[in-house]
């Protein structure tokens, strides 16, 4: 798993994207922690580069791949 942490956001702790597998890792700074599934690996990309992780996240990955509370 691939960790990014060189952010700041008020909501986000980090991010994590397995290649191998396609899943993100998203971790809340309430510490939970989400996995979504068949993540491309473009989407990662822009999501590491993306000024609002809150609002990539909003638009672009919920509601777009199954996840799961890990």
């Amino acid at each position: 798993m691939e960790y990014y942490t060189n952010f700041e956001s008020s909501n986000i702790y980090q991010i994590g994207y397995e290649s191998s597998t396609s899943t993100l890792e998203v971790e809340f700074q309430n510490r939970s922690v989400y996995q979504y599934f068949d993540v491309p690996e473009h989407i990662w990309n822009r999501f590491k580069t993306a000024e609002s992780k809150g609002q990539f996240l909003h638009y672009n990955i919920k509601g777009n791949y199954r996840y799961s509370r890990v």
